[in-house]
């Protein structure tokens, strides 16, 4: 079947199931993982007791319905996880006359999570309920992109070598947690070639610390794309 294949959607934290995380850590990682608890009324995720942001609708959603694509195409989705549910995924994706979507989560957009032990737990637990919960779904036509953890480049390179055999067909990392140029990443890319998995960034406002620039050293090539991810933003679907 052919048809148009959308490269850029999105599943946002509002979006995604509120158990992701809490049914699939140990109990001791779960309390400090991304948990959903009530603060003022409202239903926010929270990660080592920082706000990370919302779940769901807030209380007076009409306003972000409105201003949501699901929204401006008349679609009711009161709850606010329509997005994060792949059969009406699916369905919203025949009413566009898309064949195929490959999804960015939350971490394109900022997943931040300080402790290296905990990041790489978390982002291994999304990648299970990425392939087995929703690519699963329909694997010809559902393709939300792994996470790999930006702490050390040994750590996403194994990653994305266990994403491989779990049948994901492609991962994201967030650029600007790494200097793309740093021999210390050469690990990750090697993996990359070696398992034809395709490695995104995604774009986001703001600068990061760990770009930099060589006038005329190879690492300027390097850059080149990081420096496109920092000084373009977007908004979040």
């Amino acid at each position: 079947m052919t048809g148009i294949y959308s490269c850029d959607d999105h599943l946002d934290l509002r979006a995604v199931p509120r158990e992701l995380w809490r049914s699939r850590l140990s109990s001791s990682d779960a309390e400090r993982a991304p948990h959903v608890v009530e603060r003022d009324g409202e239903m926010v995720w929270m990660c080592e007791d920082r706000v990370l942001g919302g779940s769901g609708n807030p209380r007076d959603s009409a306003l972000l319905r409105s201003l949501s694509a699901i929204g401006r195409a008349g679609i009711d989705d009161e709850s606010g996880f329509r997005a994060g549910t792949p059969e009406l995924r699916l369905q919203d994706m025949d009413r566009d006359g898309l064949q195929a979507s490959v999804i960015y989560g939350p971490l394109a957009l900022g997943l931040p999570i300080h402790d290296p032990k905990l990041q790489s737990a978390c982002y291994a637990a999304w990648n299970d309920w990425a392939i087995q919960e929703f690519n699963a779904v329909a694997p010809d036509r559902l393709c939300v992109l792994g996470f790999l953890p930006g702490h050390s480049g040994d750590a996403a390179a194994a990653e994305l070598e266990r994403c491989a055999e779990l049948g994901h067909r492609g991962a994201v990392i967030d650029v600007f947690d790494i200097d793309v140029g740093d021999r210390a990443w050469d690990r990750l890319w090697a993996a990359a070639a070696a398992t034809g998995l395709p490695i995104s960034f995604h774009l986001k406002g703001g600068t990061s610390p760990k770009l930099s620039y060589q006038m005329g050293k190879w690492q300027s090539a390097a850059f080149a794309p990081s420096c496109r991810c920092s000084s373009t933003s977007r908004s979040p679907r």
